[in-house]
């Protein structure tokens, strides 16, 4: 009896989990969130705005570093590192190492049901290289079905679209930096 009463606590804590990070990403689909640096008593979060890539801005003088991505399986998670560097290089993003980073990147990724659907989410925090978070990204793609697995429905073409979107956001967020701006006024 014990064993099955830890079984259920642990797939009830799962989706309580799921349904967390569900309600936290809702409604952020393609969009872009500023989260302030410097600490105050009350910081405010300015409106969830998308942020398009400044035309002209140098990527190469915002070299990125990819930390990590989490919270996928880890063949979904190949699939995503695979697409990401086509797509990054695709949009003229610089992949560095720690040395020569300006802007790191940290992934999260969730697959959530979505009414018959299921709604595979990321969500990128960007930080400067003294790791203070300049930006939240966020976006989705939905796949059609459920399954009760729902990593199960990851295709090549959702890890194509996902990273795709990753990309551009990214790319947009790089476009807008000082670095990647003062090149582009030259």
């Amino acid at each position: 009896m014990p064993a099955m009463r830890s079984r259920f606590h642990r797939q009830q804590t799962h989706s309580i989990a799921i349904c967390l990070f569900a309600i936290l990403v809702a409604g952020c689909v393609e969009t872009v969130k500023k989260v302030p640096v410097a600490e105050s008593p009350s910081p405010q979060i300015e409106d969830t705005v998308k942020i398009e890539r400044l035309p002209g801005a140098n990527l190469a003088a915002v070299p990125l570093l990819m930390l990590s991505l989490d919270g996928a399986p880890p063949h979904v998670t190949a699939a995503l590192v695979s697409e990401l560097q086509k797509q990054a290089a695709a949009r003229q993003i610089v992949l560095s190492d720690a040395k020569t980073a300006k802007y790191l990147a940290r992934g999260y990724f969730s697959a959530v049901s979505q009414g018959e659907n299921t709604e595979f989410i990321y969500v990128w925090d960007v930080a400067d290289a003294d790791r203070h978070e300049t930006h939240r990204l966020t976006d989705a793609v939905l796949v059609k079905g459920l399954a009760a697995n729902a990593w199960s429905l990851f295709s090549t073409q959702t890890a194509a679209e996902l990273a795709a979107k990753s990309a551009d956001d990214l790319a947009a967020i790089l476009s807008h930096m000082p670095e990647a701006k003062a090149r582009a006024k030259s």
